[in-house]
């Protein structure tokens, strides 16, 4: 059985966007269309590893970045997958390509001493929510965007959130630096908005946008039937104002966001675990779990990169660098004085 190459794109995307977020569907018909015009409309059952190794040389040539590559190589490769699984090829095409090696980059973390300061510098209600939600709860931007005023509850402390990536919703502990946020915010919005709120409404409501020559009113800027639009712009303006880099060296957005809070909570969170300032003596021992089930991580791995951990390599190079391990006794006897 064979078919077109971009019929086959078109099957799978069409799969995908049923199946997958319109983001991550959207990342692999990117891939496969570059793909197609690289490689040309062949036949499936032609596919050979020379054309995805075709495929990885041409973006290299082009010079995208190593990430780029990698990203765009394991769409690819789920793409052989699904062909081989409908027998449209015999074997998968993209054994012999390899990833290309790409060194981590430290990413921006928040030390906990520097929460206060960064909620402070928010402008706004609404903005200092958001940081709030992300350094306290450790939540996505889309999880924030669809949260509902009914989806917390203040008095049994948790609050009911979506987890978009696993869609399943998790009943969430809420700390105790949120819930004082919590209730600050509850109030400012429902005097904004001139009424007391109302469980469909959004918790971080869209904020009505006004031309500049007009003076903005003190009350009815929120718009409590909309979502907030785009979380991460807002963080990174807060970002920038206190002083935290948000771009690279070459002027280009360096992706910090919503996910510094997410890294510099859950850090805060695993330090505190460890160093007996939350939870019971045993919590130190699976520390590292309780996070990766905060952040809703697959793997402890995963969880381990995103924190930073690898920092503490430093750390432990202090601690161990010359350092004597067995304790000095009086009747080891030096070599010297045993060859004499």
């Amino acid at each position: 059985m064979s078919k077109l190459l971009s019929d086959a794109v078109d099957d799978y995307c069409t799969y995908r966007r049923t199946a997958f977020r319109k983001g991550t569907a959207l990342a692999s018909e990117q891939s496969l269309r570059q793909f197609l015009a690289v490689v040309g409309n062949i036949q499936t059952r032609s596919l050979e590893p020379r054309h995805a190794e075709r495929f990885q040389s041409y973006m290299l040539t082009a010079g995208k970045k190593p990430a780029t590559v990698n990203s765009r190589m394991s769409q690819l490769s789920a793409f052989s997958k699904w062909l081989t699984a409908h027998r449209l090829v015999s074997n998968s095409f993209t054994g012999t390509t390899r990833m290309i090696p790409v060194p981590r980059k430290a990413k921006l973390r928040i030390p906990v001493t520097d929460f206060q300061r960064l909620l402070d510098a928010a402008e706004r209600p609404d903005r200092r929510i958001i940081l709030a939600l992300g350094l306290f709860l450790f939540l996505r931007g889309g999880e924030i965007r669809t949260l509902k005023v009914g989806d917390v509850r203040l008095d049994e402390g948790e609050v009911d959130v979506v987890i978009h990536k696993t869609n399943d919703i998790d009943e969430m502990p809420i700390p105790w630096e949120l819930d004082q946020e919590l209730r600050r915010w509850f109030i400012a919005y429902a005097e904004d908005i001139g009424r007391p709120l109302r469980r469909e409404d959004y918790l971080v409501p869209a904020h009505r946008r006004f031309p500049g020559w007009l003076d903005r009113p003190e009350s009815g800027n929120y718009q409590p039937d909309r979502m907030v639009l785009r979380p991460f712009d807002h963080v990174q303006s807060i970002l920038n104002a206190t002083g935290y880099p948000i771009l690279t060296e070459d002027g280009k957005k360096a992706g910090e966001g919503v996910h510094t809070l997410r890294r510099s909570g859950a850090r805060a969170m695993f330090d505190a675990l460890v160093e007996g300032r939350i939870g019971d003596p045993m919590a130190r021992d699976d520390a590292l779990r309780q996070v990766m089930a905060a952040l809703h991580h697959s793997s402890v791995t995963i969880t381990q990169h995103y924190i930073g951990l690898e920092a503490d390599r430093q750390k432990r190079n202090r601690t161990m660098k010359g350092v004597r391990f067995l304790p000095e006794t009086g009747n080891v006897t030096p070599l010297r004085k045993v060859s004499e």
